[in-house]
């Protein structure tokens, strides 16, 4: 009978730990799912970005014809870079914008502009929102790795710590 005991014991043990493992294994897929959709997002809005700041430099040349002030900017699309870098020179791009545009009333009255810069600012508060996203899942998912026994799982289960986005952690104390 003592057999018995310690065959159920063993199992239920077992069963336990299975149990557990598929909850967390559970929990870090769906972290993992969560920073996918938001970087996915991510790299939408910034070609979003880049397309209206293209087509939006085109118009610009076509009322200030003596330079173009966004040669530089609008070749990004040609490069390899990470999204935090293109996101840093789009900013860039997107600063000198408004500044020519703010000195040039022809500019200010140009309803093509004008629609195009109204696009770009709600491109930028989805930008904005996802990356939040993907910093909240980031920073569950970094705590969910750091506790026990979660921390065995994704060691086991090779789940690694997720760098935030635009790596500045100081801002995570916000969410």
């Amino acid at each position: 009978m003592n057999i018995y005991i310690v065959i159920l014991v063993i199992v239920a043990i077992l069963s336990i730990l299975i149990l557990i493992t598929f909850i967390s294994l559970n929990k870090l897929k769906g972290y993992k799912e969560k920073m996918v959709v938001a970087e996915k997002n991510i790299d939408t809005c910034l070609d979003k970005k880049l397309e209206l700041i293209i087509s939006i430099n085109g118009d610009i040349k076509k009322i200030i014809s003596e330079k173009d002030y966004l040669k530089d900017y609008v070749g990004i699309k040609d490069l390899i870079m990470t999204n935090i870098e293109k996101d840093i020179k789009l900013s860039e791009a997107y600063s000198l914008l408004n500044k020519l545009i703010l000195d040039n009333d022809k500019m200010i009255k140009n309803e093509k502009i004008s629609k195009k810069m109204a696009e770009l600012r709600r491109n930028d508060e989805k930008l904005v929102s996802s990356k939040n996203l993907f910093n909240k899942a980031a920073l569950v998912s970094n705590n969910t790795i750091k506790t026990f026994p979660n921390n065995i799982i994704a060691k086991l289960f090779n789940y690694k710590i997720k760098s935030y986005y635009n790596n500045k952690t100081e801002d995570m104390d916000n969410f």
